[in-house]
């Protein structure tokens, strides 16, 4: 499915949920990741039982779903810390709703607050030159680069 301007929300995060989650993952998927990101975005580690409890999902199938993600990140007592948002320190600060997070790269600042459904403060630093930039993303539109840019990159 393309990814088109006048796409709706909804079916903008199911197409970005389906395009991060690889074609190996099983049916599901994609619900898990964006539930997790949801949650993740509270600030606080996510226990593999509230995650069941929030996807409707029995326990099982939910650690078995992470078991195949292998770039999870865990703290000491098993919950999760991270999966592209994280609560570890990155180079990626993304604040939302006043919580200090992270993200693993500097496009995930620009796709998970659609995904989550919320505006994201970013701060992070031109690999080029070192110097601070700073963004406000909302789910459908960046409103804020500094310093302004008058091109882009790849």
């Amino acid at each position: 499915m393309p990814i088109t301007a006048s796409m709706d929300t909804s079916g903008l995060v199911t197409a970005i949920a389906e395009r991060l989650a690889p074609g190996n993952r099983p049916p599901g998927f994609p619900a898990l990741l964006v539930t997790l990101l949801r949650e993740l975005a509270k600030g606080s580690p996510v226990t593999k039982d509230a995650l069941a409890q929030s996807l409707g999902w029995p326990a099982d199938r939910v650690v078995a779903m992470l078991e195949m993600a292998l770039a999870t990140e865990y703290d000491d007592a098993g919950n999760v810390m991270g999966y592209g948002i994280s609560l570890r320190k990155t180079r990626h600060v993304f604040e939302v709703d006043g919580q200090l997070l992270y993200t693993w790269c500097a496009l995930d600042t620009l796709i998970f607050p659609a995904v989550i459904g919320k505006t994201a403060h970013v701060r992070s630093h031109s690999p080029q030159t070192g110097e601070p930039i700073v963004l406000t993303v909302m789910p459908d539109e960046v409103r804020r680069v500094e310093p302004r840019m008058r091109w882009f990159r790849c």
